[in-house]
């Protein structure tokens, strides 16, 4: 198997993954939340001049972003190209969400963030105007190669997975201000943690407000049912649904049926969750989530003729 990554710098990483005999690629794998390492954290905290910044910011950035995602996004391509001998990318963001989320619309007011349940594009706390404009520049450079992907693989035949991941519960901070980090050490106070829900292990976020689902309920049901022999707890739409202000819902509205986005909890991926430190990835627990959401997608590509459609070429990718 060939292996190649490139990097835009503070931007992304584009890893490619292909046979030395086929080169057409039928997988998008992207994780806008990508940026999950202390490192990932510190180059644009580095890099910001603002003031208002709340102390220990990198406690939110810890428990906030999608711990586990790269590492189990890196194993479903490799194990989907070892079962179709198709290609597969996969879009790592390098831009941490703790600035601003690459999975949001990012034009959008607070009132229309706090109606879809979700956190801002740019959180309230960035208001210096060189900040803003670095990050938002980088955010764009972003979603270009981004829709690019999308555009290319899926009008190709192929077929996107918007890869998440999130924390075992959901607790009681219902916005996001100068005061998140001091928020977040109180709910997560152990005797308090344990009073909050808890999500489901995996959520397959694939329903419109208005109840249009996009994502293809055979693969869906495939995919479950795989899960479950595995001793998964799946559900669907129980976190949330697919919100307008997100940029997986404009994907997955855009190519119906050629999208799927999962939600998969950080306890499953890592060898302890520890919400406000950088977390030790367990490569077996990766493996167990890897393996039936893989073959679900390798299965439903090769039967239902994914493969049919014009060839999507890698470097059309990268370029």
């Amino acid at each position: 198997m060939n292996k190649h990554t490139e990097t835009i710098p503070d931007i992304c990483e584009i890893t490619t993954f292909s046979t030395a005999s086929e080169k057409t690629v039928q997988l998008l794998i992207e994780l806008p939340h990508g940026a999950t390492k202390a490192k990932h954290f510190h180059n644009y905290e580095a890099q910001l001049s603002g003031s208002n910044y709340p102390e220990k910011l990198s406690h939110f950035f810890f428990v906030n972003t999608d711990v586990g995602s790269p590492e189990l996004g890196m194993q479903i391509a490799k194990q989907f190209v070892e079962e179709t001998k198709f290609g597969a990318v996969v879009i790592q963001s390098l831009i941490p969400r703790t600035f601003i989320d690459c999975n949001r619309v990012i034009s959008l007011s607070k009132e229309e963030y706090k109606k879809g349940g979700v956190t801002p594009g740019i959180q309230p706390y960035v208001v210096d105007p060189t900040d803003i404009e670095l990050l938002t520049e980088n955010y764009a450079q972003y979603q270009k190669i981004v829709k690019k992907s999308y555009q290319t693989i899926c009008q190709g035949g192929g077929f996107a997975l918007m890869l998440h991941t999130y924390a075992p519960r959901t607790v009681g901070i219902d916005k996001i201000d100068a005061q998140i980090v001091d928020n977040l050490h109180r709910v997560y106070q152990p005797d308090l943690y344990q009073t909050w829900p808890i999500r489901p292990e995996i959520d397959f976020i694939t329903t419109t407000l208005d109840n249009q689902r996009l994502a293809p309920s055979e693969l869906i049901e495939q995919m479950s049912a795989k899960l479950k022999q595995a001793n998964f707890e799946v559900a669907e739409g129980k976190s949330y649904p697919l919100h307008p202000s997100t940029t997986a819902f404009f994907h997955a509205s855009t190519y119906p049926n050629q999208t799927l986005c999962i939600e998969i909890r950080r306890d499953l991926l890592v060898s302890e969750f520890k919400p406000f430190e950088q977390m030790d990835i367990a490569t077996q627990k990766v493996e167990r989530v890897c393996f039936p959401i893989a073959n679900a997608l390798s299965k439903w590509a090769i039967n239902t003729g994914q493969s049919s459609g014009p060839s999507s070429q890698l470097q059309n990718i990268v370029e």
